[in-house]
């Protein structure tokens, strides 16, 4: 049997707890690093007023007996030297200790400030039970030169090719679309199954695949499943052909217009009715497309987006939404999740799963793969994943299968118009 891979997970309630349990031990520690520096220069005060008196004391003696032997043996010029150096030096290290006081306090109020915000996240933390689990990620060092222009370059493409796709000119592709039923399609109840079934299909030809469920207590939600890029970089500048990397650099870019947003849009709006909940998940581009839509005006009035799940998607830099649950799958051997060069933040709703898979023959960018890893992270027992994890797919446990469909398009090749069969 083979071992399940290994994983870090961070984010999400437990993250959240630990961070806020960190912050709060750095502000007790803090605070009594202040006072230690209060009782250090007071001591200082101290030791200057003394030095002070005792210099004047000297002064005045050896005016007062100019010719006494003892007091010309005792206070020399010399000796009478040193009661300066010594006020100097001894004000020199409480100006110092001064400055780390108000350094101390700065950032004291630093990590008030951040307890305050952590506090506010778990008023958001969907009622998980919190832990104090400090998940610890090592990031491999090599990758990171990978993914250095990505955003600059995305927000520069998605300017050039944003410009002949404005709002009155936009690329419509829903002639090219064509639903049919999918049929022997097996029932998805948890991360690992989206990413099974998405290896059983063809990527090449298939925008979307949707699965309705009728859950125990009578409500449907649909789980959207969206592939990741096909095109291949001969197609790089063709906004017709929309999976290709052009569109990957425009939505990079937040372009709205960019042709895979549009394919993605069309698509789905031809098999979702208005008030529709649903489940997006998405690898690669799809995990982008997944994840952008939390922020789609448009799609959010139209739709209830009950949870997001992304593969191999390279979302760190995108904000999420503290309403919905999100989890993003990466492998750590796979250079994609890395191009927009950065890691997903922490937040209470919002959990990052990173694996390494050695045995498994193959690309690290596959679906298969990606089963691996939310099956670990899954049996993992980790309270921010299974927190996060349930809020979405919880609904699907005893959930009866009503139907599955395919959404395929047309490429360049083969334009003419698909039939639209509705599966609803």
């Amino acid at each position: 049997m083979t071992a399940p891979p290994p994983i870090a997970i961070y984010g999400g309630p437990a993250g959240v707890a630990a961070n806020e349990q960190d912050l709060a031990m750095a502000h007790t520690v803090m605070t009594t690093v202040r006072a230690h520096l209060d009782r250090a220069i007071t001591l200082l005060n101290n030791v200057l007023t003394s030095v002070d008196g005792l210099y004047y004391a000297a002064q005045y003696h050896r005016m007062t007996f100019p010719e006494d032997p003892t007091t010309r043996s005792l206070l020399t010029d010399q000796v009478m030297a040193t009661y300066p150096s010594i006020l100097e030096d001894v004000t020199t290290q409480r100006h110092h200790l001064t400055e780390c006081a108000h350094d101390t306090d700065g950032l004291a109020h630093a990590v008030f400030v951040a307890s305050l915000e952590y506090t506010r996240a778990h008023r958001l933390s969907l009622g998980f039970t919190q832990s104090t689990t400090v998940h610890i990620l090592v990031e491999p060092p090599e990758a990171h030169w990978y993914s250095l222009a990505a955003i600059p370059a995305g927000a520069a493409t998605s300017l050039a090719f944003g410009v002949p796709h404005r709002a009155d000119q936009a690329v419509t592709l829903r002639s090219r679309l064509n639903t049919t039923p999918l049929l022997d399609a097996p029932v998805v109840t948890h991360a690992g199954d989206v990413a099974r079934l998405a290896s059983d299909i063809d990527a090449a030809s298939t925008v979307l695949v949707t699965q309705e469920y009728l859950t125990a207590n009578g409500d449907t939600v649909t789980v959207v499943f969206i592939p990741g890029t096909q095109a291949g970089m001969d197609q790089f500048y063709d906004p017709t052909e929309p999976r290709n990397h052009a569109s990957n650099v425009m939505l990079m870019g937040t372009n709205p217009h960019a042709p895979a947003r549009v394919l993605f849009t069309e698509a789905l709006a031809s098999v979702t009715e208005p008030g529709d909940r649903v489940i997006l998940a998405g690898h690669s581009q799809g995990g982008i497309l997944a994840h952008q839509a939390l922020h789609d005006e448009a799609l959010r009035s139209r739709i209830e987006v009950r949870g997001v799940v992304t593969y191999g998607a390279p979302v760190g830099g995108f904000r999420g939404d503290d309403d919905v649950p999100t989890i993003h799958y990466e492998n750590v051997d796979d250079v994609v999740p890395l191009l927009d060069a950065s890691l997903p933040p922490d937040g209470v709703n919002r959990v990052t799963v990173r694996g390494h898979t050695p045995e498994l023959d193959g690309s690290a960018h596959s679906m298969p793969g990606y089963a691996q890893i939310a099956d670990a992270a899954l049996t993992s027992g980790d309270p921010s994943h299974a927190g996060v994890h349930g809020a979405i797919f919880a609904p699907l446990a005893g959930a009866t299968l009503l139907r599955s469909t395919a959404v395929t398009w047309k490429s360049n090749e083969d334009k003419s118009p698909g039939t639209q069969v509705r599966s609803k």
